[in-house]
C-alpha cells in the first residue's frame, strides 16, 4: 500500500466516518452493547475497555496528554506499549475475559503489531497529527492490520463506557457524535456495582470492610450515576443525540432493539450483530460474573436484595 492509498483512506475516515459513542448508567450492559458491534463489517471499534484504560492501564485522552508529538514513529511505538491487550489480549489488563475467547475459552486476539504501526505511519505522512487524526488514524491502522477492509466502515465506535470529562473532550473532536446509553432497573444497577467491585478487589465482609477505599468509591459511584453522569453528557451534547438502552429489553427483544440501533447509527442489519465477541471471537463476559455468551429470553429473577445490608434495604424500599 502506497501513499496515495494511504490518503485516500484517511481521506475517507475524516469527512465520511460517523461517530458513535457508548456509555453506561452504572454496570448496565455498555461492554455487552459494544461486544454485539464488534464484527459488523461497516463499524470500527477496539475491544472492551482497552483505549479507557481497562483495569491498570491509561486512557487514550490520557495517552494523547501525554504523548503529544509529530513523530509518527514514536507516537506508533507508544501507542503499541500503551495498549498492548489490543493485539495481545494474553496480556489481557481489562477484567473483561479477552484472554477467554472463542467457543472453548481458550482464544486470543492477535493482531500484527509491525503491520499495525507501519499502516499507523503511513496514514499519519504528511498529516498535522492532532488528537482527533491520531484517533481516526489508529482506527484504520488497527483495521488493516486485522485483515478488515477500512472503506466498506461507515461506523467509528469509542466504548467511552464512563460518563465522565472525557466525554466532553471526545464531542470537541466529533460534535456530531451520537450516544448509546446503556441503562437498566437502578437497583440492580447499583448491587452490580457493589458486587463487581468487591469481586475485582478480593474483598471480604469484616469489622474494616467499609472503611476500604474501594467500598466507598463504590458508594460515591452511586452519588455519581445519579447527578454527576448526566451532567457530563447533557452539557457535552443536544439530548437528540442521545439514545437510551434498557439492558432488560436488548435481552428480552434482541432483535427489535438491534434493528433500531442500525436504524439510528445508519448501518445495515447482519446476522454477525447477534453474537456477542470480540475480534470476532465468541465473548464470555467480564471476569467478576460466571461466564455467558448468549440472550436472555426470560426476566432474571431480582437479585439485587442478595448484594446489600438489612439497614440499606429499609432505605431502599422506602424510597
Amino acid at each position: 500500500m502506497g501513499g496515495e492509498d494511504y490518503k485516500i483512506l484517511m481521506d475517507h475516515a475524516q469527512e465520511d466516518f460517523q461517530t458513535v459513542a457508548i456509555l453506561y448508567d452504572g454496570r448496565s450492559g455498555s461492554v455487552f452493547v459494544q461486544s454485539l458491534l464488534d464484527n459488523h463489517p461497516q463499524v470500527s471499534v477496539f475491544p472492551a475497555t482497552v483505549l479507557i484504560g481497562g483495569g491498570s492501564g491509561i486512557s487514550f485522552d490520557d495517552f494523547w496528554d501525554l504523548h503529544q508529538t509529530d513523530d509518527n514513529v514514536e507516537l506508533a511505538n507508544a501507542f503499541c506499549n500503551a495498549f498492548g491487550t489490543a493485539f495481545d489480549s494474553r496480556q489481557d489488563n481489562t477484567w473483561c475475559r479477552l484472554d477467554a475467547l472463542g467457543p472453548d475459552m481458550n482464544e486470543a486476539i492477535s493482531v500484527d503489531i509491525e503491520s499495525f504501526k507501519r499502516c499507523l505511519c503511513g496514514l499519519l505522512q504528511d498529516s498535522r497529527i492532532d488528537r482527533r487524526t491520531f484517533f481516526l488514524a489508529v482506527h484504520v491502522a488497527y483495521e488493516l492490520a486485522r485483515g478488515r477492509d477500512p472503506h466498506a466502515m461507515r461506523i467509528l465506535v469509542h466504548a467511552l463506557h464512563v460518563p465522565d470529562k472525557r466525554v466532553r473532550d471526545f464531542f470537541d473532536d466529533f460534535p456530531d457524535t451520537k450516544i448509546l446509553l446503556m441503562t437498566r432497573n437502578p437497583l440492580e444497577t447499583h448491587a452490580a456495582v457493589f458486587r463487581h467491585t468487591m469481586r475485582r478487589h478480593e474483598i471480604e465482609h469484616g469489622p474494616e470492610f467499609i472503611s476500604r477505599p474501594e467500598v466507598i468509591a463504590c458508594s460515591w459511584s452511586c452519588v455519581q450515576h445519579a447527578f454527576e453522569y448526566p451532567f457530563h453528557i447533557l452539557s457535552a451534547c443536544d439530548p437528540e443525540q442521545v439514545r437510551a438502552i434498557r439492558l432488560e429489553d436488548l435481552h428480552l427483544e434482541s432483535e427489535i432493539v438491534i434493528h433500531n440501533i442500525c436504524e439510528w447509527i445508519g448501518i445495515e442489519f447482519d446476522e454477525v450483530l447477534l453474537k456477542s465477541t470480540f475480534d470476532g471471537r465468541l465473548w464470555w463476559g467480564d471476569s467478576t460474573i460466571a461466564p455467558k455468551n448468549w440472550f436472555s429470553k426470560a426476566p432474571p429473577p431480582p437479585t439485587w436484595r442478595d448484594a446489600f445490608f438489612d439497614h440499606d434495604l429499609i432505605w431502599l424500599e422506602f424510597l
